[in-house]
């Protein structure tokens, strides 16, 4: 939550749209959520009521970052020191609406956990070099 907290602050001395931000913000309280109260069913299987609203607390916060992607890339591109980030901003956003249709293949098979790890990992990357673009655009 610090992230997202020093990210609006971080990002143009706090000038700009708050969306990104809130969208992050709301992913991370679901992802809190989701840690206490819906962990995956045991064998990663979906069949109790915990399990089931642990894939759709997933899904929902998925998309909440995905959006939170979005709407940074279109208050980054007014800024020049984070314009690159912008078009990363967009491109880590596509990738992860991919890897979502991707998983919506596989969500039968055996990759399922995969694929998963790797959408993670997307999300992760994007959330490191954000945290280093505030960091250094702000030495």
């Amino acid at each position: 939550f610090v992230l997202y907290l020093g990210m609006d602050g971080g990002i143009n001395h706090g000038v700009g749209s708050l969306v990104g931000p809130i969208l992050f913000i709301l992913s991370g309280l679901l992802g809190v959520l989701v840690a206490l109260f819906f962990p995956l069913d045991e064998g990663g299987e979906i069949i109790t009521y915990r399990g089931k609203m642990h894939l759709a607390l997933i899904v929902i916060s998925g998309f909440l970052v995905i959006g939170g992607m979005v709407a940074l890339y279109f208050r980054l591109t007014l800024i020049v020191a984070w314009s690159s980030f912008a078009i990363y901003s967009l491109v880590a956003a596509v990738v992860a609406l991919l890897l979502v249709l991707i998983s919506l293949i596989f969500i039968k098979s055996k990759y399922r956990g995969l694929i998963e790890r790797i959408m993670v990992s997307n999300f992760m990357v994007y959330y490191f070099l954000l945290a280093f673009m505030v960091f250094i655009t702000n030495m």
